[in-house]
């Protein structure tokens, strides 16, 4: 799965991974709601590829008080081992 978003400055913001297995529809738009829930309860609510990439397999994400806060990913937490990529 690849995330590219616009951030302001018309930057480009490109992340991604690979998941362990096969995702269904349904899978992903429930991943993809968990991660936007998730990062919402943290004040970020456009996030990054970067972040929403965090958010899906877990990592790190820098809220915009630039404190940095680690996120369970909602991909993994649903036993998926996901790989990044860049």
């Amino acid at each position: 799965m690849t995330l590219v978003t616009n951030g302001p400055n018309k930057a480009v913001s490109i992340a991604g991974f690979t998941p362990s297995g096969s995702m269904s529809y349904a899978s992903v738009a429930s991943a993809l709601s968990t991660a936007q829930r998730n990062l919402a309860k943290i004040g970020i609510d456009k996030p990054s590829a970067e972040q929403i990439q965090a958010a899906l397999i877990g990592g790190d994400v820098t809220t915009k008080s630039g404190a940095t806060t680690t996120v369970k990913g909602s991909v993994a937490s649903r036993g998926a081992t996901p790989i990044a990529s860049r």
